[in-house]
């Protein structure tokens, strides 16, 4: 997770009184709770004991099985299904022309679920590391993401460009940015945080 893009996305995408289903991995949650808290009268979902604790808004945490910092198994698929989001933000670990891939297999089934549900917007704010990268799960092909876009809402990734040169490979640079093009030519819409 990048946490200026995660930041973005918050304060781009949510607003008082928004019903919010956050499913982020734990690095930067601190922050993101920090950018949550500008906004007032929200009602957020979550599986992460780190956001739950630390939330200024109303969070209902989801049940489940407890791994690493978070929930997961069944209750948490069946409390996503019960939630209506305004607004869904979560993470993966690769999104590549094979699909967006998560790395653990107890987050695949909760990945698939939120790619699938009903939102107004699906936020994935990811490190620019992520984009042309593969991970070990495919939660959802990037051919499907727009396919149900009437019924399951607009799926935006939120990145940060990679440093230039001499800080980053170039040839990294480059891969990043011909990977955002695929991705676009597919009708996935990208915002480049800067």
């Amino acid at each position: 997770m990048d946490n200026e893009a995660v930041k973005y996305a918050i304060r781009a995408y949510v607003k008082e009184f928004d019903s919010v289903a956050i499913f982020l991995s734990s690095n930067g949650i601190t922050e993101v709770s920090k950018a949550l808290s500008e906004v007032r009268y929200l009602t957020i979902l979550t599986n992460n004991f780190e956001l739950y604790a630390n939330a200024t808004s109303r969070v209902s945490i989801t049940g489940g099985v407890k791994q690493r910092n978070g929930l997961f198994g069944p209750e948490v698929l069946n409390r996503i299904e019960e939630f209506w989001a305004n607004v869904t933000i979560f993470d993966v670990g690769g999104i590549s022309a094979n699909g967006f891939m998560c790395h653990w297999d107890d987050e695949r089934e909760i990945k698939k679920l939120l790619f699938t549900k009903s939102t107004g917007v699906r936020l994935i704010p990811v490190s620019w590391k992520v984009i042309g990268r593969n991970d070990a799960f495919v939660v959802s092909l990037v051919r499907s993401i727009n396919a149900n876009i009437d019924r399951t809402g607009e799926t935006i990734i939120v990145t940060k460009r990679p440093p230039e040169p001499p800080e980053t490979d170039p040839e990294q640079v480059e891969d990043f940015h011909e990977e955002l093009n695929s991705l676009k030519k597919l009708g996935i819409e990208i915002e480049i945080v800067d």
